[in-house]
């Protein structure tokens, strides 16, 4: 899923922006509500266009932290093309 947070995303009954105020940080949790353990990998980015001209503008990029370690093993694949150049 890629989506920008606003306040049409995630639905939340208080508005997005009134929950973090533009300008501050915030936390998001996001678990899986099944019953199996899955993994959760990935980054954080934000592109800020007027970066260029404005010295004032975040731009910036994390990965995700490790916050749990699950009770038993957890298999991910990852699939690698290979590139088909001569």
């Amino acid at each position: 899923m890629r989506e920008v947070l606003s306040n049409t995303f995630p639905r939340t009954f208080t508005p997005f922006s009134r929950v973090i105020p533009a300008g501050r940080t915030g936390w998001m949790k996001i678990y899986n509500a099944g019953t199996d353990e899955k993994a959760l990998f990935g980054a954080t980015i934000n592109y800020n266009p007027d970066s260029q001209s404005n010295t004032g503008a975040f731009n910036q990029g994390h990965n995700l932290h490790t916050l749990t370690v699950t009770e038993r093993q957890i298999t991910v694949r990852i699939p690698v093309i290979l590139p088909t150049c001569n």
